[in-house]
């Protein structure tokens, strides 16, 4: 590059020359610096960002240590829960990690334990139900299975469980290790069997009652047409006779015929006040349960002929009426099933009170019965339902010397 200038008032002409390399040099020198800071600045920026995403990535990766240490102290503290057994198995039914609760529930130490299969310490009757719901998880039917069932544990009694037992798989789809749950149910289980056994005894009492009750409407009835029927039978034909008798003006005849009458009536309400006393003694109410029972054991005497010879601690044990009325019956029955059963020639009644228990004891001479061989009806099954309500004890001996029936009531359940 040339440049010219004539200068003025002067023949002299300024002549520059300045070579291309001249002129760009001090620009490429820039330009290297600037692309020099800029590949400084983008590698001090890359090496930031890579600092930056380790940090972050340890970050990360403590965060995950961190969680997984928490869920792992969260599976350690639930496996160690004292509610719940709990237990790692292997496809072979051995026990390869158990907790604490579930010793105890088995009543084996943990070394014990481990040497064990579960299938060992099932109930031989709940064996083939468990180990068909295993094979079906072993099958990859199903991931997992809920049942009840029973161990045996190692002083040899017999528990009810509710398991629950799901596999891990590998990733190639083998099985890992069964997690299993045990929760002792034999408190529950045995409530619910009470339960069951109470309705079903139940059910039987109120089945027994409505028996005893038509028996006992049978006997009324028959014992109202045999002591009524004959006698107002009677009744009629005189009343009719005596009609007769009127027309034709014969009156002794007429008299006779009203002296069978009154007779028959008399007869008749003797037998219907008697009947009455069956149901319920009027002693009862006005003069209380010791002077009742005296009355009817009498009366029974007189009826059968056997000697009944009645003790009682006080000669006024008062009750509540029902009470009253229920300890009356029990007497009635137990002594009418001596003059069905037992052949006896001598009977003791005894009734006693203390400030705590009312007793009642029925004793006889007679032939006894065996266990397997007690006598039918509804004696001591009316015994049993009447004192059912008041948490009574009713015992029953026999022998070759007779049979004797105790009762014992708590005086706060009548109350």
């Amino acid at each position: 590059m040339v440049a010219y200038r004539k200068l003025p008032a002067n023949p002299l002409t300024v002549v520059v020359s300045l070579s291309r390399d001249e002129v760009l040099a001090p620009v490429w020198q820039s330009l290297y610096w600037i692309l020099a800071i800029t590949l400084a600045a983008v590698a001090v920026l890359l090496l930031g960002l890579r600092q930056a995403w380790r940090q972050q990535r340890q970050v990360q990766e403590l965060e995950l240590l961190a969680e997984k240490g928490k869920a792992d102290q969260l599976l350690r503290n639930f496996y160690d829960l004292p509610f719940i057994g709990m237990a790692i198995t292997s496809v072979d039914k051995v026990w390869l990690e158990v907790n604490d609760q579930l010793c105890r529930i088995l009543g084996y130490p943990r070394d014990e334990l481990v040497t064990k299969t579960w299938a060992e310490l099932t109930h031989p009757d709940d064996l083939a139900a468990d180990i068909a719901q295993f094979d079906r998880v072993v099958n990859n039917e199903i991931g997992g299975y809920t049942l009840d069932k029973r161990f045996i544990t190692k002083d040899g009694r017999t528990i009810s469980a509710a398991i629950s037992a799901k596999c891990l798989r590998k990733p190639d789809g083998s099985i890992d290790y069964f997690v299993a749950m045990v929760q002792d149910i034999s408190e529950r289980v045995a409530t619910e069997r009470e339960r069951v056994e109470n309705s079903q005894r139940l059910a039987m009492l109120s089945h027994n009652l409505v028996a005893v009750q038509e028996a006992t409407r049978r006997r009324l009835a028959q014992e109202l047409h045999d002591r009524t029927s004959p006698n107002l039978a009677a009744i009629a034909i005189n009343l009719e006779s005596a009609g007769l008798f009127l027309h034709e003006h014969d009156w002794q005849r007429v008299a006779e015929r009203m002296a069978d009458n009154r007779a028959l009536i008399e007869d008749t309400a003797i037998g219907i006040r008697e009947i009455c006393t069956d149901l319920r003694p009027p002693a009862l109410d006005y003069a209380g349960l010791v002077a009742a029972v005296e009355a009817y054991v009498s009366q029974f005497s007189r009826r059968t002929g056997i000697p009944v010879a009645f003790e009682s601690a006080s000669e006024t044990i008062r009750q509540p009426a029902e009470v009253e009325s229920m300890l009356f019956r029990i007497v009635q029955e137990a002594l009418t099933n001596v003059a069905k059963h037992a052949s006896a020639t001598q009977v003791r009644v005894s009734l006693s009170s203390t400030s705590k228990l009312i007793r009642l004891q029925v004793s006889d001479d007679g032939c006894g019965f065996s266990a397997d061989h007690k006598p039918q009806g509804f004696g001591l099954a009316g015994i049993r339902e009447r004192l059912a309500r008041y948490g009574s004890q009713v015992s029953l001996s026999s022998g070759a010397s007779g049979t004797t029936v105790s009762i014992t009531i708590p005086r706060q359940a009548t109350e």
